[in-house]
């Protein structure tokens, strides 16, 4: 089971379920990402292994808003219940989207879904917060792999969330920068 925290518009997702045969569950908090990625789990025939969610993970259960910085489909760069940008800027939002956010041990505990053996989560700013509200999932031995995008210039974020994973008995076992923003630093 596979599970894909700030699913986008499904690259991931979509991939995990159509090439490695492993159910999916996508959660995306943009309506305008939420709708593309439906789209893109009919158009590659996908309902029966990957079932997306448009909601968001916190360390607290909430109604909230979903603060856009673009409207865009496949627009990134957004964050629930606050206007910190990925950088730890404040931003204006472009739009403002109410939504419910889920603690994330809450939501595991009340809905019981298919527990994940991996979980990806590339959220934009609000990491810390979602593996906070998922320190009990997180130390479930059931949970083989987690891959966090984590940006290394917010050096505190990052120790932070290393820590919090360090106590759920989890450690780094890779460290990867993307070559595509390699030069844009």
């Amino acid at each position: 089971m596979y599970w894909d925290i700030g699913a986008n518009v499904g690259v991931y997702a979509l991939y995990a379920a159509k090439r490695t045969n492993v159910r999916v569950l996508a959660f995306e908090p943009s309506p305008f990402n939420y709708y593309a990625l439906c789209r893109n789990v009919e158009l590659n025939q996908l309902s029966e292994s990957l079932s997306a969610y448009c909601l968001a993970f916190n360390n607290v259960s909430v109604l909230d808003y979903f603060n856009m910085s673009t409207v865009e489909i496949g627009g990134a760069l957004s964050s629930f219940g606050e206007t910190t940008d990925y950088w730890g800027r404040q931003f204006k939002p472009q739009f403002s989207q109410a939504m419910i956010g889920f603690f994330f041990f809450d939501f595991v505990a009340r809905f019981n879904p298919p527990f994940p053996t991996h979980l990806k989560i590339d959220v934009d700013g609000i990491e810390a917060k979602i593996v906070e509200g998922g320190m009990k999932t997180l130390a479930d031995p059931r949970l083989k792999s987690v891959s966090i995008e984590l940006d290394v210039k917010r050096t505190a974020e990052e120790t932070h969330v290393s820590d919090l994973l360090g106590k759920c008995g989890l450690m780094l076992q890779q460290r990867k920068h993307s070559d595509l923003i390699a030069g844009s630093e």
